[in-house]
């Protein structure tokens, strides 16, 4: 497969991004249960700075990567979500 698409596991996973060669390759977003790593792949592996977020707690991270292999990640920074109610009249 080439091109853009959507690829997702069994377990519930996906890809969305860009394929090259049956594999992701350029451009993407890889969801793995409540992590969301938004980067650039090669040869389906991460390569270069990502953007982390947890999902649970909605921390922010930047992680770097060379083929796969993680190098060095840094702390970004805590979304505050606002609850905000509407009031009924």
């Amino acid at each position: 497969m080439s091109g853009v698409g959507t690829f997702v596991w069994k377990n519930g996973d996906k890809y969305v991004g860009e394929f090259a060669d049956n594999k992701n390759n350029g451009s993407g977003t890889l969801y793995i249960k409540n992590v969301i790593y938004k980067g650039t792949f090669v040869d389906d592996k991460r390569h270069g700075v990502f953007t982390v977020t947890f999902a649970d707690n909605n921390n922010v991270v930047e992680e770097d990567f060379d083929m796969g292999k993680r190098k060095h990640w840094k702390f970004v920074f805590k979304q505050l979500i606002k609850n905000k109610r509407k009031k009924k009249i």
